[in-house]
């Protein structure tokens, strides 16, 4: 069983207060060393702290929180010809990632003959607003518009196990 960095900590203060500290009650010796190193914290801290903590998370994932609800991808993951470089909480950095590999990918900039006038990305679902919708980058030579292989697609995480979501995986 691994140990916690915190918990790791207060088991050495725990231990240097039992091995130097004065012989009485080991249960309140403990709780004084913890104490003492800033190790405990109160029922009111623990709801203050809470409180502040939910008072600076956006208001939609605190509504999703509420009904339940998916807020949107946790994730999106850069990709070229469906193989993962990298996972990012921004969208922007998955397509700064495409992009820069793109630029210097000889597959993408050599065929081409000209330089690359243009850059775009292009939603591959039906709906372009939509956040669950791939993206593929495509590179604009000589008035002509080609796909690169680039592509940066969502995914939602979940926070818990849904039985009835995977049934309908298999269908």
């Amino acid at each position: 069983m691994s140990i916690s960095s915190l918990a790791l900590m207060a088991k050495k203060v725990i231990e240097a207060a039992w091995l130097n500290g004065d012989a009485y009650d080991l249960a309140t010796q403990a709780a004084e060393a913890l104490e003492s190193a800033q190790l405990l914290q109160s029922p009111e801290t623990a709801a203050k702290a809470d409180g502040l903590t939910r008072l600076l998370v956006p208001a939609q994932v605190l509504r999703a929180e509420a009904d339940d609800m998916p807020v949107g991808p946790s994730v999106f993951r850069a990709e070229e010809d469906g193989i993962t470089l990298h996972h990012y909480t921004d969208r922007e950095q998955a397509r700064a990632h495409c992009l820069h590999k793109a630029k210097n990918d000889p597959l993408v900039t050599l065929p081409l003959t000209r330089p690359v006038q243009s850059w775009r990305w292009v939603v591959l679902g039906d709906d372009p607003d939509d956040p669950y919708e791939t993206e593929e980058l495509y590179a604009t030579v000589h008035g002509q518009e080609a796909p690169t292989g680039y592509t940066v697609v969502p995914i939602t995480l979940a926070d818990r196990f849904d039985p009835e979501a995977e049934e309908g995986e298999d269908e």
